[in-house]
């Protein structure tokens, strides 16, 4: 396995734009309402003329903008065609657009990986207060990112097609990025927006010492190139008490912000570990928004311990901090109204394990990670950068 270190520096090392640089597009992740009338959480954007709303997610490793096709939608089994809309964060009609240029050519982008079987048409893509014309759309051929991916996406690989013509049209002033997925929990009294920043980051999202790393070539194994050397995984109790999931092992992770757990594991030992240290055993897993997390009792949950919090450290004591109301959610799903519904009678907790064929698989650290963490990345230096995320409604954008 591949072991990546993270050098400190300090958040003294971040060079800023000058006072004349273009302002860096801020876009709110939160509950958009799409064509059937429902709502679903991801970065707010629209295609064509008149608009057709999206809910994207981020995607860090594929290049092109990605929108399945009303003609195409790759349902799943058994769903209704709303559910299936709300499922994919809403469905593209190139037909119903009047700026629509018919098919593209396939924008290929030689950097990262691809989706080969698809179409493409260039028509207008609105985020934020910014459109760009002759926009590049990517209608997938398949369902790519099957239960653990089903929105479009934005891409945000390293040859980015929305930064490259953001930064070549003078909206933003560099190919950077910056996350904060926001707290999106169902027992939470402190649910918050999250944030997209394009060209620059949020000063006052980002709290105490950073870790940047390099960003490597693709891999199967983490296609997005960002990895990151896991030390600990401290699991803290109500009564005080603390335990390591992961001692005495390391191990290398690679971040994707689209995944739809905290972090997920080789199930021998490490959640096999998580299981004895809180005392618990899973009776399935879900099938809904968080694929494949773990499925308890809720009444399980609370006689373990659990709630608790869980602290993620990295290489040179740099930390992150999940808590429980992030970490233990109920089960979400898109029910055949396309509402977003909630089974309170299951208790999911965000670690999802890898078990037999996917024993080995790289470990994946994922959505709600960064509702403890906050990320830029820097695509012209191939660098990335971790936070501690200060979770606030403030905002202090910064051009880089």
């Amino acid at each position: 396995m591949l072991d990546v270190a993270l050098i400190l520096v300090s958040s003294a090392t971040i060079i800023l734009c000058s006072c004349n640089a273009p302002s860096p597009i801020s876009l709110s992740i939160t509950n958009i309402l799409l064509s059937n009338g429902q709502k679903r959480r991801g970065i707010p954007g629209s295609i064509g003329t008149p608009a057709q709303n999206f809910a994207f997610m981020p995607q860090n490793f594929l290049n092109d903008t990605w929108a399945y096709n009303t003609s195409d939608p790759f349902c799943f089994n058994d769903t209704t065609s709303t559910q299936c809309l709300t499922q994919r964060g809403g469905l593209y009609d190139p037909t119903a657009s009047s700026s629509s240029e018919g098919s593209a050519s396939d924008t290929f982008r030689e950097v990262a990986t691809h989706i080969w079987f698809n179409n493409f048409a260039n028509d207008v893509l609105s985020v934020g207060n910014t459109s760009l014309d002759n926009f590049p759309i990517g209608m997938p051929g398949f369902d790519y990112g099957g239960f653990f991916d089903t929105q479009a996406n934005i891409g945000l690989g390293m040859n980015s097609t929305i930064l490259n013509a953001l930064k070549a049209g003078g909206h933003i002033a560099s190919r950077v990025y910056s996350y904060w997925w926001g707290i999106d929990s169902t027992s939470s009294t402190l649910a918050m927006d999250g944030q997209l920043v394009l060209g620059g980051y949020d000063q006052a999202k980002a709290t105490g010492p950073n870790v940047t790393g390099q960003i490597l070539p693709w891999t199967l194994a983490c296609p997005s190139g960002i990895y990151v050397t896991v030390t600990n995984m401290i699991l803290g109790f109500p009564n005080g008490t603390t335990a390591d999931m992961l001692w005495p092992s390391t191990l290398s992770a690679c971040l994707q912000p689209d995944f739809p757990t905290v972090i997920s594991l080789r199930g021998n030992p490490y959640f096999d570990n998580f299981e004895n240290l809180t005392g618990t055993n899973s009776v399935n897993n879900s099938h809904g928004i968080y694929w494949w997390a773990p499925v308890y009792e809720p009444s399980a949950v609370q006689v373990s311990g659990l709630p608790g919090d869980l602290t993620i450290k990295f290489d040179n004591e740099f930390a992150v901090n999940i808590p429980n109301d992030v970490l233990v959610v109920s089960d979400q799903y898109v029910g055949p109204s396309g509402a977003v519904e909630t089974n309170s009678s299951a208790s999911l907790v965000l670690i999802s394990p890898d078990n037999n064929a996917n024993a080995d698989n790289t470990p994946i650290i994922g959505m709600p990670f960064f509702s403890g963490a906050y990320l830029m990345v820097d695509l012209d230096a191939s660098t990335f950068t971790l936070w501690q995320a200060n979770a606030t409604e403030d905002s202090k954008i910064v051009a880089i």
